[in-house]
């Protein structure tokens, strides 16, 4: 699985998995305060909630951070 998180800081993203649901919480930098055309990605806080398959070892789920993509 791969969560393409551009512009957010990732010590400030929390990952948890709980009840065969994977939880991804955190923020994007909203400091940016130049003129937009357009704006494709939004600022702020967000979560995202992504139920997965039962029977996965919640021991052996690793999370790698590279480039705005968590792997």
């Amino acid at each position: 699985m791969y969560a393409y998180i551009p512009g957010a800081d990732p010590k400030k993203i929390e990952i948890t998995f709980q009840d065969n649901a994977l939880t991804i919480k955190g923020e994007r930098d909203t400091s940016y305060k130049g003129n937009f055309h357009r704006r494709e990605r939004f600022t702020g806080s967000f979560t995202r909630i992504i139920g997965l398959p039962e029977g996965l070892d919640p021991d052996k789920i690793k999370a790698q951070y590279r480039d705005g993509v968590y792997r």
